[in-house]
């Protein structure tokens, strides 16, 4: 099983290797990096149902 493609799966990856692959640590991610993601990103929220 070959796990150093980019494209593998999370399932397929290690820890660090998952970790690094959205940039964050075991501890999460700073108040910065969050605040920077939220404004980019939006809420961590599911979408309203439509009608």
């Amino acid at each position: 099983m070959n796990t150093d493609k980019p494209g593998a799966p999370y399932y397929q990856r290690s820890v660090e290797e998952t970790l690094a692959s959205v940039q964050s640590s075991p501890e999460g991610i700073s108040g910065t990096e969050a605040a920077t993601r939220l404004q980019q990103y939006g809420e961590n929220a599911p979408a309203a149902e439509a009608g």
